[in-house]
This record gives C-alpha cells, structure tokens and sequence, in this order.
C-alpha cells in the first residue's frame, strides 16, 4: 500500500523530517521528492515543499464473525423478572384526570350605560367625518364606527382589522386623536353633550384595568418593603386612574412628579417622603477642611517722643539779671 504526504518547512531537510514523523516511519524508508525549493522574497523566505511516499504492508482483513443463532439471541432478550414487581393486574387503577373547563373569554360588559345616538347634531357628525379621514390617511380602512351616548358625553367606538393602527404604542394614537377630535368638537355648533371620547377596540376598558392591577401589585409592594416605586409616564387619564386606586390601599399614598410628557406617578408609604425620601440636612456633616488660623495682629509700633532741642520750652524773654 503506497501512501503519500507532501509537507513543508524551511529547507528540504525540514519537510522531510515532518514527512517522516506524519507517516511514522524513518527516513531510509521513504522517497523524496522536491515540489518547490526555499527562496528569498522581498518580505523573507518561501517555505521548501516536498513530496514524501513509502510502501506499507496491507492489513490482513479481520475475519468475519458469524452471527449468533437465533436462539442465543433469544435468551439474550429474556429478561429475569422481578419477583418483588407486583403483576399489573393487581395494581390499583389510576384516578381519571378531571377535564379542565374551556377557558371561556368573557363578553365585553360596559363600564357606563351606553345608549345608541341615532340622529347626530352638527357636532357629532363633523367630529365622526373628521375621525374617518384621519383614520383613512393612516391607513386604517376596514373599521366600523358607532356613536354611543354615556353618562360621560358622548362616545365615538371604532374597530374592526385595521384597530392596532389607530392605537399605538401604549394608546398614544388614540390619545393623540382624542385631542383633535376634541378641539373639531367644541369649535363646531354648541352640542348638548359636554366632551366627545374616542374608544377604539375598547382599548380604554383594557388599559384601565391593567392599570389598576399596576397600581394594586405596587402599592402592596411599597407596603411590604416599605420603600417608594416610580411608575413609567403617564398621560392625566391613567394618573388619575393610578390615584383612585392608591387612595384604597391602607398606608400608601402617591403624588405625580416630573413635567408633560415625561409627569409620572410615586407610591410612597404615608409616613414617608416624596421624591427620593430625606435630604441631607444642612450642618448633618461637617466641614473636613481645616480652619484658617487667625490673622496675626499687627504689632504695636512703640511711639518715641522726639526730645525737644537744647534751650527750646524756655520763655521767649527771661529775666536779664545784671
């Protein structure tokens, strides 16, 4: 059997030797020959490359055992039973799983009495057409509208396939349509309803009560560790769905923080303080730095009397005696 290696190395001498130790074999067993020799280059040296071969000895094929008859292999699978394994017909038999009742999704029960608005008044109509084009130019088609009457003024409900385009990330869509709806409302004819709402796929319904879970599940926490939770920001709708649910929970209290758009709510416990708990006092730590040593006070210059001159303090005119 005639095997093969090419290699390579810095000189002849040094693939060959590589050669030999891949093969396992010595250096007078093998013949050499030379594909490239070593040359210089302008960034060094190429590397020699040789072709090494040698003739080995074929392994005898491994002679072929003869399968075991089939009836060694039966007893091969038979299995010593157990003698403490009790038979299965004397095992007791296993309780039926209860059927677990289809969850049923609950039918959307209202809030608020909602009567249908048959004849719209200028108002409503100009805000429903101008929720339409809007709803249009967004790309929301296929929805279907409703005018209901509530004990809140009146609701304009849309839905349909196109739904998640008119809400948006968290409502603000919706809110945002909410807001222009509104300003077409009461610049039109003086409507005998107060203020128009804009519910789409009775997303508010939803958000209202995962707020209100938001708020339960945070005001007993705050309860539990005693420590305040800052809420993400909220528009003034569902802060003041965060407050009314707040307000029935026993020893925690919330207030909003922050300016529009970025005001959001603040559990706290009752007794403690808003926005991030006590500061530090003035006068709580004190001042490291050394104190600066007086200054010195100015030495006292010693006031010398000049001495009067020799004949001066004498009278002008003196007694001559003669």
């Amino acid at each position: 059997m005639l095997r093969e290696v090419i290699s390579t190395g810095v000189n002849v001498d040094e693939a060959v030797a590589e050669a030999c130790l891949r093969l396992g074999v010595s250096r007078d067993d093998v013949s050499v020959e030379v594909l490239e020799m070593p040359q210089r280059k302008l960034f060094g040296m190429s590397p020699a490359k040789v072709r090494v071969t040698t003739e080995t000895e074929q392994p005898a094929p491994a002679p072929e055992t003869a399968p075991a008859p089939r009836s060694e292999r039966r007893e091969r699978r038979e299995r010593p039973r157990r003698e403490n394994r009790e038979p299965r017909e004397s095992r007791e038999p296993r309780e039926p799983r209860e059927e677990q009742p289809e969850k049923t999704i609950e039918p959307y029960v209202p809030d608020e009495t909602e009567t249908p608005l048959t004849e719209l008044g200028e108002a409503e109509q100009k805000t429903l057409d101008y929720l339409k084009a809007v709803a249009e130019k967004l790309g929301s088609v296929k929805m279907s509208y409703e005018v209901v009457v509530t004990e809140s003024g009146v609701k304009i409900k849309a839905d349909g396939e196109d739904a998640a385009i008119l809400i948006g990330r968290r409502g603000e869509t919706m809110e945002a349509l909410q807001y222009l709806c509104s300003l077409v409302f009461h610049r039109s004819e003086k409507s005998q309803y107060e203020r128009v709402i804009i519910d789409i796929a009775c997303y508010r319904r939803k958000r209202e009560r995962s707020l209100q879970q938001l708020a339960k599940n945070t005001a007993v926490k705050v309860q539990r560790t005693h420590r305040q939770q800052t809420l993400e920001p909220m528009n003034p709708y569902e802060r003041r769905i965060i407050h009314s649910t707040v307000q029935k929970v026993n020893g925690v209290k919330s207030e909003s923080i922050g300016e529009e758009p970025h005001r959001r709510v603040v559990i706290m416990p009752e007794g403690g303080r808003g926005r991030g708990g006590k500061g530090r006092r003035k006068g709580d730590r004190q001042d490291r730095r050394p104190s600066a040593a007086p200054a010195a006070a100015p030495a006292e210059t010693s006031r010398t009397e000049p001495r009067p001159a020799e004949g001066q303090g004498l009278p002008l005119y003196s007694k001559i005696e003669l």
